[in-house]
């Protein structure tokens, strides 16, 4: 997983399956994506609601509605990302999730 910045937003790559999936979200507004894995129609933003903590939230408008949610905390060279989706049936790979990694 890795995250990089631009002026206004960034993106939020990761692997699954051997596949890289990116999802790019906006600052101060939303950023017209199509999710990954499942194509579909999302709305993202991103917020540092602390000096060391992203939020990311993807907001699904297509024939699943919810979202998957993205809770990055940075600590000196480790980051552990909080994961879940407000969606019935689909994304359980974001359910309730912790991952913890290192910047190499």
């Amino acid at each position: 997983m890795s995250v990089s910045f631009g002026e206004s937003g960034g993106c939020l790559s990761f692997r699954v399956d051997g596949d890289t999936w990116e999802i790019p979200f906006g600052f101060g507004g939303c950023q017209e994506i199509t999710f990954p894995i499942y194509q579909m129609c999302a709305a993202s933003s991103g917020a540092w609601i602390s000096e060391d903590c992203l939020y990311i939230r993807c907001c699904l408008c297509d024939t699943s509605v919810g979202s998957v949610h993205f809770q990055l905390h940075f600590s000196g060279n480790r980051v552990v990302v909080y994961m879940k989706k407000t969606e019935e049936s689909l994304f359980n790979e974001f359910s309730p999730k912790h991952l913890i990694g290192y910047h190499l």
